[in-house]
């Protein structure tokens, strides 16, 4: 890995943040990322930059495991230590990592707060379009409390844009959903199905298997419980793929649950 190679800090930490992000939103499964990330935490034990960096990566892994205690108490250390260390372009991007764990453990408003966080820190810095990913995780929390009409103006701004992989299929799913609410039931049915055919391509696990659930969704709108059942069993299966137990817990849920009558 370049990290061990160099003794810049900021390079480091970019190295090091960048290893977390893959393994996070990759394929890799979250118990072999988390062994990973604790053996480099050994190896670089006493710096505490890389540490820092393996931190916000560590996080995210225990996030998925369920694990909430510890995931939040690694992102404090990073953001303790980004802070003393002036690096404030490696800490505006942290909200990836700690919106995602307050999401995961269910707390819809500190989600809130983080991703605006860091959306505000990376703004601070004249790096708006390095945003976009983050405006979608908050669009996506702004939903889920019901406020579509500001989910839709956090969006905006990169409406058109092509810059991210994850943009392509994220943000027609998210907006699937609100045209869902709205009663546009046919164009939200062929965008989130066309995003869900988008995100196969990738090999970010969580991510499709979210766009699988916005699918579901939107299916339950249109009164198709049995093809929202098996967008939700798709989703469950990537979930198990990545070992991501809580939203694999979260899916098996809503499987559980009898299906809605007209």
């Amino acid at each position: 890995m370049h990290a061990r190679r160099t003794s810049d800090v900021v390079e480091l930490c970019a190295d090091l943040w960048l290893l977390g992000g893959v393994l996070f939103f990759g394929p890799t499964d979250v118990e072999a990322a988390a062994a990973r990330l604790e053996a480099l935490s050994v190896e670089f034990e006493g710096n505490p930059v890389a540490e820092a960096g393996l931190s916000r990566g560590l996080a995210a892994a225990r996030a998925q495991q369920g694990r909430f205690d510890e995931a939040r108490a690694l992102v404090a250390r990073a953001k303790t230590t980004m802070a003393e260390r002036g690096l404030r372009q490696a800490g505006s991007g942290i909200g990836f990592i700690s919106g995602s764990v307050e999401l995961l453990a269910g707390d819809v408003g500190a989600a809130e707060r983080e991703l605006r966080e860091s959306l505000e820190s990376l703004s601070g810095l004249g790096l708006e379009s390095r945003g976009a990913t983050l405006a979608l995780m908050l669009a996506r929390v702004l939903a889920m409390q019901g406020r579509h009409e500001e989910a839709e103006n956090v969006m905006r701004p990169w409406a058109d844009s092509h810059a991210w992989e994850d943009w392509s299929f994220m943000h027609p799913a998210m907006k699937a959903t609100i045209l869902a609410r709205r009663g546009e039931l046919e164009e939200a049915e062929r965008l989130a199905r066309n995003a869900a055919a988008r995100s196969q391509q990738t090999d970010f696990l969580n991510w499709r298997g979210d766009v699988l659930l916005d699918l579901a969704e939107v299916l339950r709108a249109a009164d198709k419980p049995d093809d929202a059942r098996a967008a939700v069993e798709r989703a469950l299966a990537l979930y198990e793929q990545k070992g991501n137990v809580v939203s694999a817990s979260a899916a098996r849920a809503s499987l559980a649950q009898p299906p809605a009558r007209a």
